[in-house]
């Protein structure tokens, strides 16, 4: 996997961490579900994180498969520099230093130019026996660093689907941010504009 930036996450303990945000090549697109039940529809968070990255990884194979995944931030340049309206695929996953894997998502760069995040989850493994995650701060890390890769290449939105259960995550970090769209409800989608990119982003820098 190629390291693109380091976030504080906190682990089990409350202490804070440096992960490691990687794009996901196709060696760790395995490593993701290794060991996995099949999905469930039980309404658990834990479900939920069990379902979207089956989902994640057949998204991103599909992708690979086609050639319109990267693996890289500089290959992500350079294939929007190659061609202005392609649609690219990647994953990105977060590790802790101990090289366990606790969350990830799967996005696109559409033809218009902006990202669009399909899946956004903790990984099963970062959960305990009675269902609670292990870490946090990982949603929110993952956010800033998809924030810092749409400004690389010249995005203007982030957006995507949010679900009854992310709903509140993602109006959650407009509030944090104070931003002018802060108090806008946030229900079955959500959209993250340029200067709120600019504002996410700058929480890794």
């Amino acid at each position: 996997m190629s390291p693109i930036a380091k976030v504080p996450v906190r682990d089990a303990n409350g202490a804070v961490v440096l992960a490691d945000v990687n794009f996901v090549d196709l060696e760790a697109s395995s490593r993701l579900t290794a060991g996995l039940p099949e999905v469930t529809s039980q309404g658990r968070p834990l479900d939920d994180a069990i379902e979207f990255v089956h989902l994640a990884v057949k998204r991103w194979n599909y992708y690979y498969r086609s050639g319109y995944s990267v693996s890289g931030a500089k290959e992500l340049r350079q294939r929007v520099g190659q061609n202005p309206h392609c649609e690219i695929g990647f994953m990105l996953a977060v590790v802790l230093p101990t090289g366990k894997i606790i969350g990830g998502c799967f996005a696109r760069r559409t033809w218009a130019g902006n990202i669009l995040l399909d899946f956004l989850f903790s990984h099963p493994a970062s959960f305990t026996a009675n269902g609670a995650t292990q870490a946090s701060g990982v949603g929110f890390a993952m956010m800033s660093v998809l924030a810092s890769l749409a400004l690389s290449i010249q995005a203007d939105e982030l957006w995507g689907e949010a679900t009854e259960n992310s709903h509140g995550f993602y109006k959650k970090i407009k509030s944090r941010l104070a931003s002018s769209n802060a108090s806008e409800a946030t229900l079955d989608r959500f959209i993250f504009q340029r200067a709120e990119l600019v504002l996410l982003a700058a929480q890794i820098s």
